[in-house]
């Protein structure tokens, strides 16, 4: 069942009042252009041939997923701008569906033209109004809503904050700057550099490296895995891993630059640590399409061997896109329905998984409340939402592992996702050593075998 477990804290600890939703004004023309888009795309299906493939693929393959996903996904190369325009394009393989459908049962055009006419807003209904009642319903049911102040305790780390983000910069600059585009489908020789520099780095730490091997798209490529034993139950494993790989066209400085970065310090932070289980800190490759949620996705291949083991997996944690924060009002979207029962202020880090992960969302949350005073956020979703399962963590999933997503919440909040404007400079240093330090309790929390 879906459960919530947000804190109200602001930047300065304070609680913050969200202002109106701008999406809760323009309903109506959502509706318009829903439609329009239905009756273009029926009207004109051949003119979908000449449209950019990339755009293409991300419209149709999330408008399949479910009609839910479709309605809601926001759409990063659009930059989050007029949701009336994505309401349209999210249409599209609706339109595209209804058109095929009508030309194989016989329909005329004139027929099909008033049937989507009247049946064009069904979709943004589906959408819209099960997501609201459901968030809504349940949030007040299950007592998860904006609350108090969390304990705050000591963090577990004794390295400075300053010197960590002076690190954290500097990882993030080797892969976006020195390297740059890094994806095995456009550029594997930087792939493979982005590989030694990760493995180079562990070493330094003066950790053994295991390559987990494997070929995607006819390209060798590796995880990168280090372990630190568990010396109470060595078969209990914690996984916490970020990809090191970038989408199309992109340097990928926060998406995943940032990740590894994060996977980098904590390393350093629980180097020579005795923990009661295994840890293992993870780099995965081929995160990004066109392996995305496919068997050759890194993680993928990961949690496979690890399920072909006798080890067990008691919780993931995926490092994702965690560098981007901002005080500005206004500045934080949700998929509708969410923005009810969340701040409006992107300043804060969010603890994400699927409705089985409720559990381990929730000790994460609650351990990282106690560890730091940096504003976080947690939500258990149903997966198929827009950007539950958007990372890594979705191949643990596949395999029954408990998984969940850190992450600054990507195109909901950092308009340079996917984009080669995502570069080192866009990513506050400060605040994301403050996230990490806090990670390094939630971490150590979970290797700790709770006393009976």
């Amino acid at each position: 069942m879906p459960s919530f477990e947000p804190s109200d804290q602001g930047s300065s600890g304070t609680p913050e009042k969200s202002p109106v939703s701008p999406a809760s004004k323009i309903g109506p023309i959502i509706l318009i252009f829903a439609s329009l888009g239905v009756l273009y795309w029926c009207a004109y299906p051949s003119k979908i041939v000449s449209a950019a493939s990339y755009d293409i693929y991300y419209a149709v393959w999330y408008s399949l997923v479910s009609p839910l996903s479709g309605i809601t996904f926001t759409f990063p190369w659009l930059k989050g701008a007029e949701l009336g325009a994505k309401a349209s394009l999210a249409s599209l393989s609706f339109g595209v569906l209804i058109g095929a459908l009508a030309a194989h049962k016989g329909i005329t055009r004139p027929v099909l033209r008033g049937v989507v006419g009247v049946f064009a807003p069904l979709p943004m209904l589906i959408g819209w109004i099960p997501c609201a009642v459901i968030v809504g319903f349940l949030a007040v049911t299950t007592g998860f809503m904006p609350g108090g102040q969390p304990q705050v305790v000591a963090t577990n780390s004794p390295i400075g904050l300053d010197e960590m983000a002076a690190r954290l910069k500097a990882h993030v600059s080797a892969l976006a700057t020195d390297i740059g585009e890094r994806s095995a489908f456009s550029t594997p020789e930087m792939l493979s550099r982005s590989a030694d520099y990760v493995r180079n780095e562990f070493r330094k730490l003066e950790y053994e490296v295991i390559s987990n091997a494997f070929e995607a798209g006819g390209i060798d490529v590796e995880n990168l895995a280090t372990v630190i034993p568990g010396s109470k139950r060595p078969h209990e494993i914690v996984v916490v891993g970020a990809h090191y790989d970038s989408a199309l066209g992109t340097p990928a400085a926060n998406d995943n630059g940032s990740g590894i970065a994060a996977l980098l310090e904590l390393a350093r932070a629980l180097r020579g640590r005795n923990l009661d289980r295994a840890l293992h800190l993870v780099a995965f490759t081929t995160e990004e399409p066109p392996f995305f949620q496919t068997g050759e996705m890194g993680s993928m291949q990961y949690a496979k061997h690890l399920r072909g083991t006798n080890d067990h997996v008691v919780a993931m944690l995926s490092l994702e896109t965690l560098g981007y924060y901002s005080d500005v009002p206004g500045s934080q979207r949700y998929p509708p329905g969410l923005d009810a029962f969340y701040p409006h202020t992107g300043n804060f880090v969010a603890f994400v998984g699927n409705v089985g992960s409720f559990g381990l969302m929730r000790q994460c949350l609650k351990q990282f409340q106690q560890a730091s005073t940096f504003p976080s956020q947690g939500a258990a979703l149903p997966g198929f939402l827009p950007g539950v399962g958007w990372s890594d963590h979705w191949s643990f999933w596949q395999h029954d592992y408990d998984a969940i997503m850190v992450t600054d919440t990507a195109p909901f909040r950092y308009f340079d996702y996917h984009e080669a404007s995502d570069t080192p400079e866009k990513i506050d240093y400060e605040r994301m050593a403050q996230v990490v330090s806090g990670l390094e309790s939630v971490v150590i929390d979970l290797a700790t075998v709770a006393e009976s």
